[in-house]
C-alpha cells in the first residue's frame, strides 16, 4: 500500500502566462479604434489561463487544498500504521485459536473502516474541488461579461501565450495549432481589468475566509 499517493491534484491550471498591462485610457482609446465600421462586431480578448492563475481566490484555494491533502495524508498514515500493527499482533496467536479469531475480526473491521473512510474523504475532496472550480469560472465569466458590456464589446475570446520553454517539437506544434488568437492589440485585452476587479471582489467577500470546502 503506497502512503505517498496524492489525494487530489490541487492546481486549477498548470500554465502561468504573462500578458502586457494596459491602462484604462489605452483600453478606451483602443476600443474606439476596434470598430472598423459602424455596426461591426467588436471583439476583445482575455488570457483565461493567466486570470485563473493570478486570481487570488485560486491561489488561496490551492493553498487550502494542499493543506487538506497533507492533513488527510497524515490521517491515512496513522490508520494504515494501525492496520499493520494489528497484522503483526495477529502473528502471535495460533491460527486455530479463539484469540486469533478475535484479533482477526478486529483486523477486518479496521480494514473495512479504513477503505470506507478513504473513499468518503477522496469523494469529498474531489467534489469540493470541482465545486470551487465551477464557482471560480462562473465569477470569471460574469466579470468578463460585465466589462464587455460596459465597453460595448459583443464578443470576447480567449488568448493563450505561447510557452517557449517547451523542448518537445510535437508538444510545441500541438500548442501552436491549438491557439485561438495569433495577434491582438493591447487595447482590446481585458485581462488586467478582469483580474483587478475579481481580486477586489474576492477581498470584499472576505478573502481567504470565504473559501470553505464544506459549502
Amino acid at each position: 500500500m503506497s502512503h505517498g499517493k496524492n489525494w487530489m491534484a490541487a492546481g486549477l491550471v498548470g500554465l502561468v502566462a504573462v500578458a502586457a498591462g494596459v491602462t484604462w485610457n489605452n483600453v478606451a482609446s483602443g476600443a474606439d479604434r476596434a470598430a472598423n465600421a459602424e455596426g461591426a462586431t467588436r471583439v476583445a480578448v482575455v488570457d483565461l489561463v493567466r486570470v485563473f492563475n493570478e486570481f487570488d481566490q485560486t491561489k488561496v484555494l490551492n493553498q487550502k487544498m494542499s493543506a487538506l491533502e497533507d492533513e488527510l495524508r497524515s490521517e491515512d498514515q496513522r490508520k494504515t500504521a494501525e492496520i499493520e500493527s494489528q497484522k503483526n499482533a495477529l502473528k502471535a496467536f495460533a491460527p486455530d485459536s479463539v484469540e486469533y479469531k478475535k484479533q482477526s475480526e478486529i483486523l477486518k473491521r479496521l480494514m473495512i473502516e479504513y477503505q470506507v473512510w478513504k473513499s468518503m474523504k477522496q469523494d469529498h475532496v474531489a467534489d469540493s474541488h470541482l465545486r470551487w472550480v465551477n464557482r471560480t469560472y462562473k465569477r470569471v465569466e460574469d466579470e468578463v461579461a460585465a466589462i464587455a458590456r460596459a465597453r460595448n464589446f459583443q464578443l470576447v475570446i480567449t488568448k493563450e501565450e505561447l510557452d517557449t520553454s517547451i523542448t518537445d517539437s510535437k508538444v510545441m506544434l500541438k500548442q501552436i495549432v491549438g491557439r485561438k488568437v495569433l495577434f491582438s492589440d493591447a487595447s482590446v485585452d481585458l485581462t488586467d481589468e478582469v483580474l483587478t476587479r475579481l481580486n477586489a471582489a474576492f477581498q470584499k467577500a472576505g478573502g481567504a475566509r470565504s473559501i470553505d470546502f464544506n459549502k
